[in-house]
């Protein structure tokens, strides 16, 4: 038999913490309860913040829920801190805490490596625009020249974007893929 997540569901084994205040201290008590209860299963926004809140009788389309949602970072940063675990996001589905190391590495850390991918070429990009004969100010040339010019180098490198893909994903740009 499969584990569906309602509210009354919820209601019934899910309890709050007595030793959080917050409200996302308490959202992250109830993602990481629910990911050890129901792994992997997305939760409404709707139902984490009536289960986080004991406002059982809130819609899911409420100014509360919404608010609540805006919350995702902190229940994030806390959910890492204490909690050693990850927070992912799925719109349309809700939320969920990562259950185990595999699961952050393919779903956080995945969208991590690319979004570092975007920011890689966008500072080159910018870096690109700049002349460095252009640039009056000794140390802000010593920078751009002794710094920042090794690390666009590095980051702009088909080599490091190799290494930010995963297993199985294609090298758009090289027409490779890591899977043989």
């Amino acid at each position: 038999m499969s584990k569906t997540l309602t509210s009354t569901v919820i209601k019934k084994s899910y309890k709050q913490s007595d030793e959080v205040s917050s409200i996302s201290q308490r959202a992250a008590h109830f993602f990481h309860w629910a990911a050890k209860s129901y792994p992997k299963q997305f939760i409404s926004w709707g139902i984490a913040y009536r289960a986080s809140t004991g406002f059982w009788r809130t819609s899911e389309r409420a100014k509360e829920v919404e608010l609540f949602r805006q919350r995702g970072s902190s229940i994030r940063r806390i959910l890492i801190d204490d909690y050693n675990c990850e927070f992912t996001t799925k719109k349309g589905l809700g939320a969920r805490a990562t259950v185990d190391s595999e699961d952050t590495l393919k779903t956080e850390a995945v969208k991590k490596a690319r979004r570092l991918q975007s920011a890689a070429t966008a500072a080159t990009r910018t870096a690109a625009l700049i002349n460095t004969s252009e640039i009056r100010d000794p140390e802000w040339k010593k920078w751009l020249t002794r710094s920042l010019r090794g690390v666009i180098k590095e980051i702009s490198s088909a080599e490091f974007n190799r290494k930010l893909l995963p297993p199985g994903y294609e090298d758009v740009k090289n027409g490779k893929s890591d899977k043989s």
